[in-house]
């Protein structure tokens, strides 16, 4: 592990990181997003739209 630390450059440090903060954030964004799709279609006026 210590010879792969010594070997990445700040660039290379920079896109692994920004990646798993990609991922990390569009699943964020997923779980979110159908949380308020549940919370919508629950609270909807149901007499008034199909």
């Amino acid at each position: 592990m210590k010879d792969i630390i010594n070997s990445l450059t700040m660039k290379e440090l920079e896109q692994i990181t920004y990646r798993a903060l990609q991922k990390s954030f569009s699943q964020v964004m997923a779980q979110t997003l159908l949380e308020l799709d549940e919370a919508i279609a629950l609270g909807r006026d149901k007499k008034g739209f199909i």
